[in-house]
């Protein structure tokens, strides 16, 4: 069984079965998600996830958004 340590808490985090990129990491002393970046040697990052390209779904339709004008006043 393969192992690698928590980037959190460095717990050591037991994967078990196929390993391959882009699987989906918890560490289950801090319960951390990370990605699988390389298998050898084997490595892992932060999961990271992209908000940008859902930017418009953030505000509900009740929310209001406030912008400044060209003189800097809300």
């Amino acid at each position: 069984m393969k192992t690698v340590n928590c980037l959190s808490c460095d717990a050591e985090i037991e994967l078990k079965g196929k390993i391959e990129i882009g699987q989906l990491v918890t560490c289950e002393a801090c319960e951390a998600e990370f990605e699988i970046i390389g298998l050898k040697p084997l490595q892992i990052d932060w999961l990271f996830i992209d908000f940008d390209d859902d930017e418009e779904d953030m505000y509900d339709d009740d929310d209001e958004v406030y912008e400044d004008d060209d003189e800097g006043n809300w």
